[in-house]
């Protein structure tokens, strides 16, 4: 059986091939005349009768567009933790309502990736990162010409990443407000960092300064924290009342040692993470969190794809920002009598300057 042609479809109707052709796009007008809703409809049902199927490669040739936006989750290790599910749902979402394909783009080595992105037929590129992308593999994608939307990297154009700064006061003040006062934050102690965690800090030392506290902030090694955190921990002189971590992975490795140390959370020790990862609630207490809008950071990185691909002038668009929520559960809520405080501002009077 011979497939279906644009033309066979047209002569079944009685209607010239460039109606059929611009019906099948959902488009209503053809030239100086436009199609009823009714030849519409009677097109997509004869087409899908016939078992039509369009060819892309002749529309991308004609249109000059692939309808095909690519997905490129950056990571410097292959054990470093993937966010990209959330993510990938609020892209997909936005691409089928605007008839696009999206492409996983997998490339073993940075060498690789020129050739990955001109065989690909990409129309745009979103690039997810948990961690700084690096000088070389941006002038890589610098150099294939595509429109980039860097999701989770902090940029005043073409990016979208959440206020974590806004993270840090959130959790802060929360912890205040349950009546903890010798408060302490963990973070990692390494460079090139994402730029989540000096934010994060950013945000907990405000707060803290602003309700006159003293902060209590340890950076450890990543290959000795768990032995510098238990020796810490094991001193009840130098021990906090309330640890906030800058993930919830640490928080979650955090409540083993707490547990090999017989400290309970919350009755000894309330503790906190931050990123609203899933597995936060299967942790042996329920953990209180900060939720990270990754599907809708996904929805507006296919958003802005789209703006770029579709402006004449191809100039960069305005990086948006989105607001992380607070999740309180069982691990941070220890006290009840609660001091009166100074008042606090959850918003950072300075905005944060973003990295370029």
């Amino acid at each position: 059986m011979s497939k279906a042609t644009i033309t066979d479809i047209a002569r079944k109707l009685g209607i010239s091939p460039s109606s059929v052709s611009k019906a099948l796009s959902g488009t209503q007008k053809s030239g100086n005349t436009r199609i009823s809703a009714e030849t519409l409809r009677r097109v997509q049902e004869v087409a899908q009768e016939m078992n039509y199927r369009g060819n892309p490669g002749a529309r991308a040739m004609r249109t000059r567009r692939f309808h095909n936006i690519g997905f490129f989750e950056y990571r410097r290790h292959a054990t470093d933790y993937s966010f990209s599910e959330p993510i990938l749902n609020g892209i997909s979402e936005v691409a089928a309502r605007f008839g696009q394909n999206i492409m996983l783009v997998r490339v073993p080595e940075l060498a690789d990736f020129p050739r990955a992105l001109s065989e690909e037929g990409l129309d745009a590129l979103i690039v997810a990162s948990n961690a700084p992308v690096g000088a070389g593999f941006e002038e890589v994608i610098k150099s294939s010409g595509l429109p980039v939307i860097y999701l989770n990297d902090k940029r005043r154009t073409n990016a979208v990443y959440v206020n974590d700064v806004l993270s840090g006061r959130l959790m802060t003040t929360h912890l205040i407000s349950r009546g903890f006062r010798r408060i302490a934050m963990l973070a990692p102690n390494a460079s090139g960092n994402h730029y989540s965690t000096a934010d994060r800090i950013s945000g907990y030392l405000g707060i803290m300064r602003e309700a006159a506290l003293t902060p209590i902030l340890k950076s450890f090694d990543r290959e000795t924290w768990r032995e510098e955190t238990r020796e810490w921990l094991s001193r009840p002189d130098k021990r906090p009342e309330a640890i906030f971590c800058e993930s919830d992975h640490v928080a979650m490795f955090l409540q083993r040692i707490l547990y090999d140390l017989r400290l309970h959370v919350p009755g000894d020790i309330a503790l906190a993470g931050c990123d609203g990862d899933q597995l936060s609630l299967h942790s042996t207490v329920p953990l209180s969190t900060l939720e990270i809008p990754f599907h809708a950071m996904g929805v507006h990185a296919m958003e802005l794809a789209l703006e770029c691909v579709n402006q004449k002038n191809k100039q960069p668009v305005p990086a948006r920002v989105l607001d992380p929520k607070l999740i309180v559960r069982e691990s941070s809520l220890n006290r009840a009598n609660l001091d009166v405080l100074p008042q606090l501002s959850l918003h950072d009077e300075s905005e944060p300057v973003p990295q370029l």
